[in-house]
């Protein structure tokens, strides 16, 4: 009778020598200090934002980027995903410069005269529509 024995595993010896599998991204652009999307000034930090901090799936970044097709974000996604580490400290770096900068120079208040302005430029155009002598059919009340 035959018995049939298993021989034990070979081992590769490169197994011990294996470097971490480097994944290419033909979608972006990554020989920018900040990697956009390929053919365009999209940022993967950009589209990473949006979807980390702003809750868009892909497809509600394609439409919001009509230049990005969904292989472009599912790429800029994943670059992300590689290089979490680096793109988050990004932001963060990014922050705190603004908040430097705020401290630096004070934002000025200009909703409030920018709103003014706006009210005295239509001022002059709301009355003369108002004023319309042909619309007083359309101001007298109804009966």
């Amino acid at each position: 009778m035959w018995a049939v024995v298993a021989e034990p595993a070979r081992r590769c010896h490169t197994m011990n020598t294996m470097q971490p599998a480097t994944a290419a991204f033909p979608h972006i652009d990554d020989s920018v200090p900040r990697p956009v999307v390929a053919g365009t000034d999209i940022k993967v930090a950009q589209i990473a934002f949006e979807h980390d901090y702003h809750g868009m799936a892909p497809d509600e970044i394609v439409e919001a980027h009509p230049l990005l097709t969904l292989a472009d974000v599912h790429a800029a996604l994943t670059y992300f995903y590689d290089h979490i580490d680096a793109i988050r400290a990004d932001w963060a770096e990014t922050d705190r410069v603004i908040e430097e900068m705020k401290k630096i120079f004070p934002p000025r208040n200009t909703d409030r005269r920018l709103a003014r302005a706006a009210m005295a430029a239509s001022e002059p155009a709301f009355a003369k529509v108002w004023a319309n002598p042909e619309d007083d059919v359309y101001d007298r009340p109804k009966p």
